[in-house]
């Protein structure tokens, strides 16, 4: 089952998909600004094409791929098993990342302010982000790499045995 929405007739802005157990792909959500994904079990990829000022998508264990051509200006992933990379996504500034037990890599999204990694086993690398004023990172127990931020205004690490800073 697929979710294409066009709402471009509706006043349609915020959207909460919530406990579908047989969807695995979303599509197309125009006129949405924020969109919340929860417990989607099936669902598989996400592809959004408009902007976004909010993506929040919790305990979708089958998730593999989020693709995005536009701007979104807050990230929240948690609980999503699968979920190997984190893509460059336009305008991105805040991201929240939790319980990803598979996720190995984040890209390098420049225009990122804050950055929230916690319990994400398998991370190995932080990329330089030039722009970066917050990073926080909790119990990623292969995380080898930390580059040397400049204008970090917080920073907090825990838990985190294997790191390296640069």
């Amino acid at each position: 089952m697929c979710l294409i929405c066009d709402n471009k007739h509706y006043g349609l802005t915020n959207l909460e998909i919530k406990d579908c157990k047989n969807l695995k792909n979303i599509y197309n959500l125009n006129n949405v600004k924020e969109l919340s994904i929860n417990n989607c079990k099936n669902l598989r990829f996400i592809s959004i094409n408009k902007s976004l000022d909010k993506l929040i998508i919790k305990n979708c264990k089958n998730l593999i791929n989020i693709s995005v051509n536009e701007k979104i200006n807050e990230l929240t992933v948690i609980n999503c098993d699968n979920l190997s990379v984190i893509p460059i996504i336009n305008g991105l500034k805040i991201i929240y990342i939790q319980n990803c037990k598979n996720l190995i890599y984040i890209s390098d999204n420049q225009e990122l302010n804050e950055m929230h990694v916690y319990n994400c086993k398998k991370l190995i690398n932080i990329p330089l982000i030039e722009e970066l004023k917050v990073l926080i990172i909790s119990n990623c127990k292969n995380l080898t790499h930390i580059n040397n931020y400049k204008k970090l205004s917080i920073f907090y690490i825990q838990n985190c045995k294997n790191i390296n800073m640069c």
